[in-house]
C-alpha cells in the first residue's frame, strides 16, 4: 500500500524514522530477513540509495521481527547534505530463499 509521509531532518543531527508495516488484520509483518531498500531524489537532482545489505557506517537500515523498518543517519554524514526538499521510496523484498540442487552422478 503507498503512502505519503512527510519528516524533517535537522542537519548536524542524528536523523531517524521507524515505520511499522502490519497486515490487513493489523498484526506486525515479520522483516527480519527481508532486503529493505530506502532511496530518495532531491530537488537538486541528487539521488540517494540506502539498502538494509549494506555493510556501512554512514547509515543503518533494518527489517525487524516487530514489523519495524528503522532508518537513521548520523549527524556526521547529514551534515554533508544541502537539499532542501526530497522524494523518498521505501521497498521490502524478501526473505529471499536460497533452493540447492543435487545431483547423484554415477559412472556406470
Amino acid at each position: 500500500m503507498a503512502a505519503n509521509y512527510d519528516f524533517n531532518m535537522e542537519v548536524g543531527n542524528l536523523f531517524e524514522i521507524t515505520y511499522n508495516y502490519t497486515d490487513s488484520d493489523g498484526v506486525p509483518i515479520n522483516l527480519e530477513n527481508h532486503c529493505i531498500f530506502f532511496r530518495w531524489l532531491t530537488d537538486t537532482g541528487v539521488e540517494y540509495k540506502f539498502s538494509s545489505t549494506e555493510n556501512t557506517t554512514d547509515y543503518s537500515l533494518s527489517g525487524n521481527s516487530d514489523g519495524s523498518i528503522v532508518f537513521q543517519i548520523p549527524a556526521r554524514t547529514n551534515q554533508a547534505y544541502s537539499f532542501v526538499t526530497a522524494t523518498y521510496d521505501l521497498e521490502t523484498v524478501g526473505p529471499l530463499r536460497l533452493i540447492l540442487v543435487v545431483e547423484n552422478l554415477s559412472k556406470d
